[in-house]
């Protein structure tokens, strides 16, 4: 990132990750902290794709396809930021090693830096025909009105690989709408 003419100093891992930059913000000098997170945006490399859908019937599933096959990057540092539901309960798994026939539509994803092109690798696809969901490796249940995200985790996905959310909607009553919201960098 091209800080200019702005004083900053930036935190390196071992590994050779950033975790954190500070910048002189005031007239006094002090130092603001921007978490990796926040730079990632100014450095245009956070990218995202949210949607709200519509009436999951009652006990319907839904999945959403994370391909990362054409990932041009070691990692892809993934953080399911929002989940909402309408009705109750409903189920979000998140899987690795998905098979499918189909991958879907295409999700529209967008950098979260708009002076930046949208030029992610990773692709999202809704809708994929699953033939194997894959291994579990992480989810949650929310009732009603209820917000989460799976596990309170930030995954760092392989390249190479499909990861597929699922989402159930475990009511007997009726069909439900959720929101699904994604952030991811690739590195």
């Amino acid at each position: 990132m091209d800080y200019g003419n702005i004083p900053h100093l930036l935190l390196v891992n071992s590994d050779g990750t950033h975790s954190a930059v500070f910048q002189q913000g005031d007239e006094f000098g002090s130092a603001h902290g921007i978490d990796v997170r926040t730079s990632r945006v100014h450095q245009g490399r956070l990218y995202g794709h949210s949607g709200i859908h519509a009436a999951l019937p009652t006990s319907g599933t839904a999945y959403h396809l994370i391909d990362t096959t054409s990932l041009d990057a070691p990692s892809m540092h993934l953080r399911i930021d929002d989940i909402s539901v309408q009705g109750t309960p409903f189920w979000f798994e998140l899987y690795e090693n998905a098979a499918v026939s189909s991958v879907g539509a295409p999700a529209s994803v967008k950098n979260l830096n708009r002076l930046y092109p949208d030029d992610n690798t990773v692709k999202v696809y809704d809708s994929p025909v699953v033939t194997s969901v894959g291994g579990i490796i992480g989810g949650v249940v929310l009732t009603s009105g209820a917000q989460g995200d799976l596990g309170d985790h930030e995954w760092v996905l392989q390249p190479g690989k499909n990861y597929l959310i699922k989402v159930w909607n475990r009511s007997l009553l009726a069909a439900y709408d959720y929101s699904l919201g994604l952030t991811w960098s690739e590195e």
